[in-house]
């Protein structure tokens, strides 16, 4: 029986501020400030130093190594489109256009064994939606997404919507995101990524710290309150990069920089690298999203360019599949 999310997540989150506490002071259907070190380094206790991975730590299995392939395109698209984001039944995937508007899009297939069909603009999604990622809890149909406070400005946001996800307004939230001093982080927040770990809520963020320093920050309900999160930092090192993507379950975790790394689940809680893929024509440091087919392979969605030029106009979705070993 799932766990009810207050429950589940209220004892998550005192777990994990208990193992940070200083010394001395699924998807489903269409499913502050921060302060500085005196040598201008990010402050651990603004976010930035403490390992939440420590105190989520369990006995799961580590995911096995991974066997991928290149796929190719996903559909046609008229236009440059990014920052893929798939539904829980796999059978819809969103992304936006490359310029000011937010244009969202869509592609389709009947089946999980049927082609995509070619992008075409749509709806179902508000238009601000940046990285949206899917998340069901006991039955609720949940979208978090990043939002700008107008065309391309920041500091962005994080917002919850539930249906209909295309409204503006009605249905959407601002999310509050604390550090590890209980202090609401104000800079900028992207790229949300939702998994269940354990049946509980988890999500990462990409922080912008001062507009310098990348961070990716673990989150978890505040007393199961799915508009306030606490986070801390995930753990540092290669893994600081903008929108990360969990698998669903948490196991895996997908970073971009010159290539696509992937990262398993330690059973200690921590992210391990695996591997790594290099496409040719990869948009470096791009979102990229996961999706775990019922036999047990993934799908990793990432943005790429039709041709080694890499021009801005040529940027596309594109597709590997992956096997375990």
């Amino acid at each position: 029986m799932k766990p009810s999310l207050a429950g589940a997540a209220a004892g998550l989150v005192a777990a994990t501020m208990l193992a940070l506490a200083p010394a001395g002071c699924t998807r489903l259907g269409f499913s502050s400030s921060a302060a500085t070190s005196p040598d201008g380094s990010p402050d651990g206790d603004a976010g930035g130093g403490a390992d939440v991975v420590d105190a989520l730590g369990d006995d799961a299995p580590a995911s096995p190594r991974l066997s991928c392939t290149f796929a190719g395109q996903v559909g046609a698209s008229p236009e440059p489109i990014r920052e893929p984001g798939i539904t829980v039944d796999g059978l819809h995937l969103f992304a936006r256009d490359e310029g000011a508007s937010f244009t969202a899009w869509e592609s389709t297939r009947p089946d999980l064994d049927a082609p995509w069909s070619d992008w075409a603009k749509t709806s179902r999604l508000a238009s601000w939606t940046q990285d949206p990622s899917f998340l069901a809890i006991d039955g609720q149909l949940e979208l978090f997404a990043a939002r700008s406070p107008q065309a391309l400005d920041m500091p962005r946001a994080i917002y919850r919507c539930s249906r209909p996800f295309e409204s503006n307004a009605t249905t959407c939230q601002k999310v509050t995101i604390y550090d590890v001093n209980g202090d609401e982080i104000t800079d900028d927040l992207d790229g949300p990524s939702l998994a269940l770990l354990r049946g509980s809520p988890t999500m990462t963020i990409s922080w912008q710290l001062q507009g310098v320093f990348q961070r990716v920050l673990i989150a978890t309900p505040r007393a199961g309150d799915l508009l306030a999160w606490d986070a801390v930092r995930l753990q540092g090192g290669e893994i600081d990069t903008d929108d990360v993507v969990l698998s669903d379950d948490a196991s895996l975790l997908v970073s971009t920089t010159s290539e696509i790394i992937i990262w398993r689940r330690h059973p200690d809680g921590s992210y391990r690298r695996a591997q790594s893929l290099s496409p040719d024509n990869l948009a470096e440091e791009s979102a990229n999203e996961l999706f775990l087919r019922p036999d047990g392979s993934w799908e990793i969605y990432y943005s790429a360019f039709e041709t080694a030029a890499k021009l801005p106009k040529e940027r596309r979705i594109y597709l590997a599949r992956c096997v375990a070993q």
